[in-house]
């Protein structure tokens, strides 16, 4: 890996945008177990999908919608709407 690679933020969105090559690579290097699974069996069926991340201090798990991001070689998970929480704290001083 270059160095300004190591440097840069990586991330996506779990289940809504494109698995980039970089989660790929830790998919294949069984860091990451990916799941996927009916949530209906309507006529309109509509997969759930959602990360297992192996690291040193365990499991974490990223659900449809989870950001997924990486960080100085680390992937973390970022709830979306923790994410807006902190945004609107911040906007009005709390």
């Amino acid at each position: 890996m270059r160095n300004d690679e190591n440097k840069s933020v990586r991330a996506f969105r779990m289940g809504m945008d494109c698995r980039p090559d970089w989660f790929m690579d830790e998919v294949t290097a069984n860091k990451v177990i990916t799941y996927a699974k009916n949530k209906s069996d309507g006529p309109f069926e509509f997969m759930e999908t959602y990360a297992d991340i192996i690291t040193e201090n365990g499991i974490i798990r990223a659900n449809y919608g989870d950001y997924i991001i990486k960080v100085r070689g680390r992937m973390h998970v970022l709830d979306p709407a923790r994410l807006i929480f902190k945004k609107a704290r911040k906007d009005i001083n709390l």
